[in-house]
């Protein structure tokens, strides 16, 4: 017997340093959201600085690279996490089944968000990002990800 499953890829934030949800674009959600864009933002940003002490505080190894919090998987969808040295921070949620994406946030950080964003003269570091580069550029490497909307076949 064959089962298909279906990965995709459903939201991609981005927060500032101080907190503040700067980006936010949204795919294949199946969800309403409850309350507000900014209030799901806070809620997923606190969560994420809750996940962020544990990780560390309950890590053998606190202070590595590789200790740290990269993903959380529910049985509903995965949320993958990049942190620049800036404190940026990049977040993408995906089908359950979606292999690791913190390289591809990495990837997004240094060729798309630094080239249309921080090189952007007329961007105001905290400000909403609104760049079409920018923009087009995301959707473009997002749609080219494999989980943007694959299926994968599995023999029982």
């Amino acid at each position: 017997e064959e089962t298909v499953v279906w990965q995709m890829i459903y939201t991609f934030y981005i927060f500032d340093r101080h907190g503040t949800c700067i980006f936010y674009e949204t795919w294949h959600r199946t969800t309403a959201m409850s309350g507000t864009p900014d209030e799901e933002a806070r809620l997923l940003y606190g969560m994420i600085w809750s996940l962020k002490a544990f990780v560390k505080r309950s890590s053998p190894y606190p202070d590595s690279e590789k200790s740290g919090f990269h993903f959380l998987k529910t049985s509903a969808y995965k949320l993958h996490y990049f942190e620049t040295s800036t404190l940026f921070k990049f977040l993408i949620s995906s089908d359950p089944d979606t292999t690791d994406l913190r390289d591809f946030l990495k990837a997004i950080y240094k060729n798309v968000f630094v080239e249309y964003v921080i090189k952007n003269p007329l961007y105001k570091m905290g400000e909403q990002i609104k760049c079409e580069l920018f923009i087009e550029n995301l959707q473009k490497e997002v749609k080219a990800l494999p989980s943007f909307r694959s299926n994968l076949r599995i023999n029982h």
